[in-house]
C-alpha cells in the first residue's frame, strides 16, 4: 500500500471516530450512489472551495453546495456566493429541492465590500425561492455573519449537537461591547440555536443529520405545485394495536406508519410538540398539545412556524387536542402574547391545506377556535366521547353562573363543589358541542387513525378561493 492510500485511511478512521467527514463523504452520503454531478468544478476560485452540483437522494432529483472547511477553512468570497446562487437559481428552474452544507469561518475580509454583494446575492435568492423550494441547512460546525442568516433562510435548519456554532457578532465583538470573555460556544452552540427557534432539528452527529436531511426530502414535495408522494403502504403490515389509546401522550407515534415520524423543535420546552410523519403512506404535519396544556407565546409561535412550512409544500395538517387554554401570566401579556397569537391565527386560517382537528382531551376558551375552531381554522373536527369543549374552564365559568347561590349557602366551598360535580359533565358534553355543529363526527379513539386516513383522503381535492392582495400585515 502506497503512503498517499495509507494516509487516506488513517484520515477516514480518524473522521469516523470523530464523526466528522470531509466535503466529499458528505456529499457521498447525502446523495444516492454515483449519481452526484458537480457542476463548476472548473471554476477558480480564490483559496477556498465551495462543490455544488445535483445528483438524486432516494430517486429524486436534489441539488446541494458544501463548503470544503479542509482549504482556508471554507472561507466565504465573491466566487463562491457566484457558484452557489448559479446552482440555486438552477434547483429553481427545475423545481428540485436544495440541501446546504455550511462549514465555513467567515468571508475573506481582503474581498472588502465585494463581499457584501455576495452576501447580498445568496440572501437574495433564499428568500426568493422560500415557499417555492423546499431548502434544507446543514450546519456541520462554523457558521458566523451574514452567511449564518442564509442557513437560518431555510425550511428546515439542521444543527449537530457540540458541533453546530451560528452567530452573528465575532466573538471579539461581543467581549467589548459585554466587558468580559465571552466563547463562540456560550452563545452560538446548537442548544441555545435549538431554544431560540434558528434551527429545528438537532442531531448528535453528522451522519444522523445527513440522514435526517434524506428522510426529509423524501417526505417533501419537489416544490410548491407538487404534493408529497404517498407511499400506498400495505396497511395490514403496518397497522398498529390502537385498541388501548385512552388519552393524548405519545399520541402522534401511536398513529403514524412505524418509523416514519420526525420531530421538529425537538427541544423547545414548550407544551406543544410538532412533528412530521405518515400515516396510512400520507405525509402530515402533526400538532399535538400535551394533556391539559395552556398555551405560552412559544407555543404558538411554534405552532405558526410549523404550520406555514407545512402550506408551503401542501403537507396536510392534523390537531391532536387536549388544551385548557392559554397561559394566565403577566409575562407573557408584557411580551406581546396578543400579537404573536394574532400571527398564527392568521397563519392557520390563510393555510388552505387540509386541515383535520381531532379533539382528544379538553378544548377550553380560545384553545378551542385556534387549535379545532370549525368556523375558522380547521375544515374538519372529529372528538374522542370523553373529550369537553366549554368557552373557559367549567370550574370557573360555573363559579361565574351559581355566584350567587354559592355565597348564600351555609358552607360556601361545599356548595361550590357540589354544583361543579352535578353540573361539569353537562356543560362541557361533548354530544351538545357535536349537535350545535361546533364538531362534525364523534369517534372511538382505537378509529383515529382510521378515520384520518379516510378524511385526508377525502380532502385531497380541497380548494379555497381568496381575495387577491400582495399579502397581509398581521405578521409584521
Amino acid at each position: 500500500m502506497d503512503n498517499d492510500s495509507t494516509k487516506k485511511n488513517a484520515k477516514n478512521l480518524t473522521n469516523e471516530k470523530s464523526n466528522k467527514y470531509n466535503v466529499e463523504e458528505r456529499i457521498k452520503l447525502l446523495f444516492d450512489e454515483n449519481s452526484f454531478v458537480e457542476i463548476g468544478s472548473y471554476i477558480r476560485e480564490k483559496n477556498t472551495r465551495v462543490i455544488t452540483g445535483y445528483g438524486t437522494v432516494s430517486g429524486k432529483l436534489v441539488y446541494a453546495y458544501a463548503f470544503d472547511y479542509e482549504l482556508n477553512g471554507g472561507v466565504f468570497t465573491k466566487k463562491a456566493s457566484e457558484k452557489i446562487c448559479n446552482i440555486m437559481d438552477m434547483a429553481a428552474k427545475m423545481g428540485a429541492p436544495i440541501v446546504k452544507m455550511y462549514d465555513s469561518i467567515g468571508s475573506d475580509l481582503s474581498e472588502n465590500l465585494d463581499i457584501l454583494l455576495a452576501y447580498g446575492k445568496l440572501i437574495d435568492k433564499s428568500s426568493k425561492f422560500s415557499g417555492v423550494i423546499p431548502q434544507i441547512s446543514i450546519v456541520y460546525s462554523a457558521c458566523s455573519g451574514l452567511l449564518a442568516v442564509g442557513s437560518a433562510i431555510s425550511d428546515f435548519n439542521i444543527v449537530i449537537n457540540e458541533s453546530s456554532q451560528v452567530y452573528l457578532n465575532d466573538p471579539k465583538d461581543v467581549i467589548v461591547h459585554e466587558s468580559k470573555y465571552i466563547d463562540s460556544k456560550s452563545y452560538g452552540n446548537a442548544l441555545n440555536l435549538m431554544d431560540n427557534g434558528t434551527a429545528q432539528i438537532l442531531c448528535d452527529n453528522e451522519k444522523q443529520a445527513i440522514s435526517l436531511a434524506r428522510k426529509l426530502v423524501s417526505y417533501l414535495p419537489s416544490n410548491n405545485l407538487e404534493f408529497p408522494i404517498d407511499d400506498n403502504i400495505d396497511e395490514d403490515s403496518n397497522k398498529k394495536n390502537l385498541q388501548n389509546i385512552c388519552q393524548i401522550e405519545n399520541l402522534s407515534e401511536e398513529i403514524c406508519d412505524t418509523g416514519t415520524l420526525i420531530n421538529i423543535n425537538n427541544i423547545w420546552n414548550t407544551q406543544v410538540d410538532t412533528n412530521l410523519g405518515k400515516i396510512g403512506g400520507i405525509v402530515v404535519g402533526i400538532i399535538e398539545s400535551r394533556e391539559g396544556a395552556k398555551l405560552t407565546i412559544r407555543d404558538v409561535n411554534k405552532i405558526g412556524r410549523f404550520v406555514k412550512v407545512c402550506d408551503c409544500f401542501n403537507i396536510p395538517i392534523v390537531s391532536l387536542v387536549d388544551c385548557k387554554g392559554f397561559l394566565e401570566s403577566i409575562d407573557e401579556e408584557k411580551q406581546g402574547f396578543i400579537m404573536e397569537l394574532a400571527k398564527t391565527f392568521t397563519t392557520i386560517t390563510q393555510a388552505t391545506v387540509p386541515k383535520l382537528a381531532i379533539i382528544v382531551g379538553k378544548a377550553f376558551g380560545g384553545a378551542y377556535t385556534l387549535l379545532s375552531g370549525k368556523e375558522s381554522t380547521f375544515d374538519l373536527v372529529c372528538a374522542w366521547p370523553e373529550s369537553e369543549i366549554c368557552i373557559m374552564e367549567p370550574k370557573k365559568l360555573l363559579s361565574i353562573f351559581y355566584r350567587d347561590e354559592i355565597l348564600e349557602s351555609d358552607i360556601p366551598k361545599r356548595k361550590e363543589n357540589d354544583i361543579f360535580d352535578e353540573k361539569t359533565k353537562e356543560l362541557t358534553d361533548i354530544y351538545r358541542a357535536a349537535e350545535k355543529g361546533y364538531v362534525d363526527n364523534i369517534i372511538e379513539p382505537p378509529s383515529t387513525k382510521d378515520i384520518i386516513i379516510n378524511s385526508l383522503s377525502m380532502m385531497q381535492s380541497k380548494r379555497e378561493i381568496n381575495y387577491p392582495k400582495k399579502h397581509g400585515s398581521v405578521l409584521i
